[in-house]
């Protein structure tokens, strides 16, 4: 997407990294980590590797700026850990 995601992409996104991340605190008795290879869509190596391209692959966009799939798995935390604001 060299203009950008589109933004149904971008929904798909945030639902696959909630419903995963839903299904790892189901079974973090098994599960210790997950790891991100990256922080920002401005810096993720998938950019380059195999070939130059556009990827949005991070929780970060390319301006480092927190993306909605970063804010719905704070959600997802703080409905499992029980956060009070």
């Amino acid at each position: 997407y060299q203009d950008g995601l589109p933004e149904e992409v971008e929904e798909e996104f945030t639902k696959v990294h909630k419903d995963l991340f839903e299904l790892y605190l189901k079974h973090s008795d098994v599960l210790t980590r997950v790891t991100f290879w990256g922080v920002s869509d401005n810096g993720t190596w998938l950019n380059y590797l195999p070939t130059e391209r556009v990827n949005y692959s991070l929780l970060f966009d390319r301006d480092n700026q927190p993306k909605p799939a970063f804010h719905a798995l704070i959600d997802v935390a703080n409905n499992h850990f029980k956060v009070q604001e």
